[in-house]
């Protein structure tokens, strides 16, 4: 089974702008969630770098309530 290779499309500023808003970030408290510097997230509000997508899914990660099952990813929790 060959699976389709996508490549990540970075949010434009105002889609990253936007995410922030509806996650009820500004920008220090998103610097601090993702763990960078504040003029990071400056330059990724003003379009002059593109958001990583490590970055993104971080925010998704924190504020969308997704929680990561602590069991073995290659066991089926029913092969036990």
């Amino acid at each position: 089974m060959k699976l389709e290779k996508r490549r990540y499309t970075a949010p434009t500023k105002e889609e990253f702008e936007s995410l922030l808003q509806r996650w009820g970030l500004n920008y220090v408290e998103a610097a601090r969630q993702g763990n960078i510097k504040l003029r990071e997230i400056r330059r990724y509000i003003e379009g002059r770098k593109k958001v990583p997508y490590s970055l993104l899914f971080t925010f998704f990660i924190k504020n969308e309530g997704v929680q990561i099952s602590s069991f073995d990813w290659n066991d089926s929790p029913n092969s036990h």
